[in-house]
């Protein structure tokens, strides 16, 4: 049950191609649908379609595993904009850098861009409630600040992702955010009893 681990560990540590022939026996006699993503992952960090990775961050999102998710998403970013399509890469690094803030400060290879991005204390929390559905005005009750802080406070995120201000800091609006991907609004269910370190629930 741990090779599946062990062996896409090493891919997100940078050497897919050193496992994803035993990955894929291994998924192929899998009863479960972990090691059949874990397989699809490498292989979409292989292939040269981006849209795999999206896919493969969503499922990793719908489960909980907020961490995967963040990392397939940074991965397709970097491969849309490689592939000529720099808005799709900007929408999926600002999915990405939403969903790794519900993982309390988690930092690896795939996501090293991300997390060397310096946010303040209250960019870090606004961006955690948007990401858990909040509308500004939610937001600016619960952090006892203004409407206006909430908006400008997105705006300084979208400039530190390297995203357009206004289309970018979809996390913050006045009505509640429904369209960021629903597993950022679903991390409260957490992951953490098939892996601690994937991302633990928050409490």
């Amino acid at each position: 049950m741990f090779e599946p681990f062990a062996l896409h560990d090493t891919a997100r540590l940078g050497r897919p191609g050193d496992v994803v022939e035993r990955l894929s026996e291994l998924a192929a006699a899998a009863e479960s649908e972990l090691p059949r993503l874990f397989a699809e992952h490498v292989t979409a960090m292989l292939g040269p379609d981006p849209e795999p990775l999206a896919a493969v961050g969503r499922r990793f999102a719908d489960m909980g595993a907020n961490l995967l998710a963040a990392e397939a998403y940074a991965q397709a970013s970097a491969a849309y904009r490689k592939a000529g399509d720099p808005a799709t890469g900007r929408r999926l690094h600002t999915q990405a850098t939403v969903t790794l803030t519900l993982c309390e400060g988690a930092s690896t290879p795939p996501v090293a861009e991300i997390t060397r991005l310096q946010l303040t204390v209250r960019e870090r929390e606004v961006a955690r409630l948007a990401a858990e559905g909040l509308s500004n005005q939610d937001i600016a009750d619960r952090l006892v600040i203004s409407v206006r802080t909430v908006g400008t406070t997105c705006t300084g995120c979208s400039r530190s992702w390297g995203s357009p201000t206004g289309s970018a800091s979809r996390g913050c609006r006045s009505r509640p955010n429904r369209s960021l991907d629903v597993a950022a609004r679903r991390s409260s269910r957490g992951w953490w009893v098939v892996r601690r370190r994937i991302c633990r629930r928050r409490h």
